[in-house]
């Protein structure tokens, strides 16, 4: 091989490093910028998705506080009714029976202040002075209970309650009892 050619073939191999170099360098290049790219897309991604499970969670809470302000509102207009605020026990029940299947309840209650409470369609009687529901109810606030267990029926609950006043007094509280499921 005479030194010309091997100058050639030097000069070959140099261009074919170069090549092979500045090839290596754009693809690490690429692939940086391709993982850089994902990375910030998904976490982008991750990001707006959060937020709105965030806003669809805050949204449904606003829809449940509406939907238990309407039916706290609901039973106290039943509880503002003169036959409710008379405290006769017959009056009561009878003026309340039809109410409870049409607002969706099942079974409705009065309590009077020592805690116990009478159920207008089974009869029954239980002690629930000692629940928060009730308490706030006599302290003059219609409130709801969290899912409990009924002390009647032994299923999950939801209770909502509101004051029977006579003028500025609480005389007992009106409670509907909603199938907690």
């Amino acid at each position: 091989m005479s030194k010309k050619e091997s100058k050639k073939k030097s000069n070959f191999n140099l261009a074919k490093r170069i090549t092979l170099f500045v090839a290596i360098l754009i693809l690490a290049v690429s692939v940086g910028l391709g993982l850089t790219s994902a990375i910030n897309g998904s976490k982008a991604v991750i990001n707006q998705t959060e937020e709105a499970l965030l806003e669809l969670a805050e949204e449904g809470v606003k829809h449940i506080e509406a939907v238990i302000a309407k039916e706290l509102g609901i039973l106290q207009e039943l509880a503002n009714r003169d036959s409710t605020t008379s405290m006769n026990w017959e009056t009561q029940s009878l003026a309340l029976k039809p109410d409870i299947e049409r607002l969706g309840y099942l079974d409705m209650a009065v309590v009077t202040p020592d805690g116990q409470a009478k159920y207008i369609l089974s009869g029954e009687t239980a002690d629930l002075g000692d629940r928060d529901y009730i308490k706030k109810a006599f302290e003059g606030e219609a409130s709801v209970s969290d899912v409990i267990i009924s002390k009647v029926t032994n299923e999950p609950v939801v209770m909502y309650a509101a004051p029977i006043k006579q003028g500025s007094r609480v005389v007992g509280v009106l409670v509907g009892r909603r199938d907690g499921t």
